[in-house]
């Protein structure tokens, strides 16, 4: 306890010494000795410098960190435009074009700007190759690598492959172009159907870009032209993605070579819908739907098709350009056709045996058969080589048919049959044969062709309406109406179905069915010329002639070298009268180039109801040897001759007509009448003789028609007037008179009937010039006997215009100047 409490006692000493500390250690209270310092003051020059100094350096450390930024940004844009450039070799789509464009910006160096627009420009970006080609005219260089790509591609997209072949063999270095220019150079020698010379670029490239979708599609439609189709489609597996160019070039082969259009539909649907595809392969992927669609009788649907894929004015790829002209003929449509191929330019060819066959075919059409001749022999596939494939042997029959060698026309027949048994090629010819036995007057023998035809190719509209003209012709109604109604079941949105379905219900009497039928045809196809033609043809038969007016200036309209429209156009307004308005319509059938048989039918037509003469007897002899065997037109051209006073001429018709199988008794009267005014009379009366004993096959004495009544009362007139039995011939002229009195011949004897009684033939004259079907050798005689009077002037200037070495010419042209 003491020690305890001593403790306590010294802690209680300690804590008192440390509250009170002694007065030594109070520092606060302490004054201090030196005053504090609070800022250093500088004079102001000195604080001047300092402030430069750290401007300078700030200034310096800006700078570097904008130009380490811009150096890491500069790296970073210049990685990706390489990579967008690599890419669109890889993938020459729009999208990744104008992604490069835009990486561009303004790169004051317009090499490479000029090439991924003439890249642009080869997909079918025509602005953008516009601008490439302006490029390259203001900044040429020579020798800079990205232009002489650019140039190749320019080349190529305006369709000129020689001069693209000039720029890739002029040596020149590549580095990272080298896989562009390979490419440009394989597509060159495509353009310039070297295919097998492509071949090694284009693999080159495959292989130093695997799976590259751009350059797999070339090698792939170039392995389908040189290997087979199953070789390419396995190149085409090869790709890493699937782009427009893939499923296009997928699409030409199980498409159009392998004609699996269940696979090749869905990825052109794929492709149109897209829009990052080009239009080079959304005019490939129409082109395909129309071959696919033709090939299944939907004609209405392959001309629109057609239609679109000729539509943008696309050079670059001279088969889509064959192609589409080559559906367009398919389908008939000449003048279509004609404006696609003018873009083919007259360099190398992709593929000169079809160009050169789809030019001569166009010929064909066109009536031209010399040129498309000439066109084949000129690149080398003249006809007298073997006629295959089935194209050629297409081709060089319908340029044969029309020949006036019989061999040749036989041969014409067989190569048509031949290709009848083609898949592809089978409907084109059974409707070109047929059409040609129609022309012929073969129509039973036209009609087995087309039921054979359409028994290979059930329902498609092209021969559906050809054969229904034919059982139309043959008056076979009942079979039209159900080869028209199979057809309207199975395709009753196309307007064809139903266009033909009103072709039938005319012919039945049916008019009011038909014009509703034509009234849905062009409702469903508003673009197609030919169908508003046709409701034309359908509305002027039943006498709505302004109707028919319409529709056919709606055709004219919508395509003015439409051949239907044209002729029927013709037909209605020389039907009204209207000649000066026909002539015009005439001219232009003459420039499109309008030569069927329709058309040349009122051309002749058109010559005989003016009374042109000698002045029309060119255009009546070219239509004649264009369809030398047709009966009508021949008896029509019998007219113009002795219109233009050639009567051997006519003559020699009429004999031929009867050869072609025209009426003998018809054919024979008029053979008599053409003799006597050539002053034949012993032919004329053996030829009467012949027209009067003339028989049926059953040896039936044949019946004559009013014109041929008239005509054997003229005839035998004249003989009896040259027998001098004037009384005889007045007797003879009283009864034809009876039958028709508006007859030219029939006045021109009444004319030298009342010379022979010396009074005057004014009147007779007069009526012979003015008839419908006049004889202008009337106007000449008329004008003679009228004198220099103000009408003999004007009647001597109209005679001289139609028979201007007629046998009163130089009369007339006396008479003509003593009026000045």
């Amino acid at each position: 306890a003491h020690i305890i409490g001593e403790g306590c006692k010294v802690a209680d000493k300690e804590s008192s010494s440390r509250k009170e500390p002694p007065d030594l250690f109070k520092v606060e209270k302490a004054t201090p000795s030196i005053s504090p310092v609070n800022k250093i003051v500088l004079p102001s020059a000195e604080a001047l410098k300092r402030r430069i100094r750290r401007l300078i350096v700030a200034g310096i450390a800006a700078l570097i960190f904008f130009f380490i930024v811009h150096t890491v940004l500069g790296w970073i844009h210049d990685a990706r435009l390489a990579s967008s450039l690599d890419e669109v070799i890889s993938d020459a789509s729009p999208d990744v074009i104008d992604d490069a464009l835009a990486l561009l910006r303004d790169d004051p160096h317009d090499s490479v700007r000029a090439r991924l627009l003439a890249t642009a420009g080869l997909g079918g970006d025509l602005d953008k190759l516009k601008q490439a080609e302006t490029l390259l005219a203001e900044s040429a260089q020579q020798n800079d690598p990205d232009q002489r790509i650019a140039r190749i591609y320019a080349f190529l997209a305006e369709g000129d492959p020689r001069a693209a072949h000039a720029e890739a063999e002029r040596p020149a270095k590549y580095s990272e172009q080298a896989d562009a220019f390979l490419l440009g150079r394989a597509w060159t020698a495509i353009a310039r159907g070297q295919w097998m010379q492509a071949l090694p670029d284009a693999e080159k490239v495959v292989d130093a870009r695997p799976g590259a979708p751009e350059p797999l599609a070339l090698l792939a439609r170039i392995k389908a032209r040189t290997e087979s189709p199953e070789v390419a489609l396995a190149t085409l597996d090869g790709t890493n993605t699937e782009t427009a160019a893939t499923k296009i070039a997928r699409a030409q082969i199980v498409g159009l070579r392998q004609g699996n259009a269940g696979e090749a539909l869905p990825l052109v649907e794929e492709v149109r819908s897209d829009s990052d595809a080009s239009a080079l392969h959304k005019a490939w992927a129409d082109l395909i739907e129309g071959v696919l669609a033709y090939r299944q009788g939907a004609i209405g649907s392959a001309f629109e098709y057609a239609r679109a894929a000729a539509g943008p004015d696309l050079r670059a790829d001279e088969t889509l350009i064959v192609g589409a002209a080559q559906l367009l003929l398919a389908l008939g449509r000449t003048s279509e056709a004609k404006e696609v191929l003018k873009r083919l330019s007259s360099g190398p060819s992709a593929d000169l045996s079809n160009r050169a066959h789809v030019i001569a075919w166009w010929y064909a059409q066109t009536g031209d058969r010399r040129a498309g001749l000439a066109t084949l022999s000129g690149a080398g596939f003249g006809p007298e080589k073997e006629a295959k494939p089935a194209f050629r042997a297409l081709v060089i029959a319908a340029l044969l048919e029309d020949s006036p060698r019989a061999a040749e026309r036989d041969r014409a027949a067989t190569l048509y049959q031949e290709a009848a048994r083609d898949p592809q090629w089978g409907v084109a010819a059974s409707n070109g044969l047929a059409s040609s036995l129609t022309e012929d007057g073969d129509v039973e023998e036209a009609i087995a062709v087309l039921e054979a035809g359409l028994a290979a190719a059930p329902n498609h509209l092209s021969l559906v309406d050809t054969a229904s003209q034919a059982y139309v012709e043959a008056g076979r109604l009942s079979e039209a109406e159900k080869v028209t109604s199979a057809a309207l079941a199975m395709f009753d949105g196309e307007g064809w179905a139903h266009g033909s379905h009103a072709r039938v219900l005319l012919a039945k009497g049916d008019a009011a069915k038909a014009v509703n039928e034509l009234d849905r045809a062009v409702e469903l196809s508003p673009g197609d010329a030919s169908l508003y033609a046709l409701r034309g043809d359908a509305t002027r038969k039943v006498g709505s002639n302004d109707v028919a007016k319409a529709a056919y200036e709606k055709a004219l309209a919508l395509d003015p070298a439409q051949p239907r429209a044209l002729s029927g156009f013709a037909t209605l307004l020389i039907d009204t009268g209207s000649f000066d308005r026909a002539a015009e319509v005439i001219k232009q059938m003459d420039n499109a180039k309008v030569q069927d048989l329709r058309a040349d039918a009122q051309r002749v037509r058109y010559l005989v109801l003016t009374g042109a003469g000698q002045s029309g007897m060119s255009t009546m002899r070219n239509a004649i040897s264009r369809h030398s065997k047709d009966v009508p037109l021949r008896l029509a051209g019998a007219r113009v001759a002795l219109q233009a006073e050639d009567y051997v001429r006519a003559g020699v018709y009429y004999q031929q007509a009867k050869r072609n199988g025209a009426d003998p008794r018809l054919a024979d009267t008029a053979l008599a009448l053409a003799l006597l005014y050539g002053r034949r009379k012993l032919g004329a009366e053996n030829s009467l003789e012949r027209a009067l004993e003339a028989v049926d096959a059953d040896g039936n004495r044949l019946t004559a028609g009013p014109q041929v009544q008239v005509w054997e009362l003229i005839v035998r007139a004249r003989l009896a007037l040259a027998d001098e039995k004037r009384g005889l011939a007045v007797r003879y002229a009283a009864q034809a008179l009876q039958i028709m009195p508006d007859d030219a011949d029939l006045h021109l004897l009444g004319a030298d009937i009342e010379e022979d009684r010396e009074r005057s033939p004014e009147a007779p004259l007069r009526k012979a010039a003015d008839a419908v079907v006049s004889m202008p050798v009337a106007a000449g005689r008329l004008s003679v006997l009228l004198g220099p009077t103000e009408e003999g002037c004007a009647i001597a200037a109209r005679y001289l215009k139609a028979n201007r070495s007629g046998k009163l010419a130089s009369r007339a042209r006396n008479l003509k100047r003593q009026c000045q």
